[in-house]
């Protein structure tokens, strides 16, 4: 069965927390829960922002998507931004 992630990012442009490390966290989340599949759901105006910090990335698992919805498939949730607040995260 695949384990998939759904990660909520929340007022990314008020919350201090950059593009490139909101990805390192996803990228983390993914190795430390092995997961076959991440999905990221943020507001519209955030997507294209965190979208192309994706790009820079070669750890992401196979399947990982954004959306502003919330997906109902059962899914660990997480909210990356309260993780981020007590993590350092680097490259």
């Amino acid at each position: 069965m695949s384990q998939i992630v759904e990660i909520t990012v929340s007022d990314l442009c008020d919350s201090g927390i950059s593009a490139e490390a909101i990805m390192c966290g996803v990228c983390r989340i993914s190795r430390l829960l092995d997961v076959d599949a991440i999905y990221i759901l943020a507001a519209a105006q955030d997507l294209p922002t965190l979208a192309a910090a994706a790009y820079e990335r070669s750890d992401l698992p196979a399947e990982f998507r954004f959306c502003e919805d919330i997906c109902t498939l059962g899914a660990w949730r997480i909210d990356l931004n309260t993780v981020l607040r007590y993590t350092h995260c680097g490259n």
